[in-house]
């Protein structure tokens, strides 16, 4: 996990109000997730993007990733302009 988030571009967290719970909280995988990626919000912000899966905006996405671009994954289209720089 720590390679991938390092070495790849991009990073695609996918928002539920439980990923919320357990980042925020920094419990399992996804807090081991959360301190990897912590740090590296402030160098590249562009990196990280937040897609909502389930539920709404709030109740969804982490604090860290609130301030964030954010991507709607019903919209895919979307998704694929930012990963393209076409936005």
């Amino acid at each position: 996990m720590e390679r991938a988030v390092y070495e790849n571009d991009f990073v695609l967290c996918i928002c539920t109000p439980g990923y919320k719970a357990r980042f925020d909280s920094r419990r399992g995988g996804v807090g081991t997730e959360a301190d990897l990626m912590v740090p590296l919000f402030q160098a590249n912000e562009r990196k990280f993007i937040p897609i909502l899966r389930v539920g709404d905006w709030d109740a969804a996405t982490p604090r860290y990733l609130s301030g964030k671009s954010r991507l709607d994954l019903r919209k895919y289209e979307s998704l694929l302009n930012h990963l393209f720089r076409r936005d």
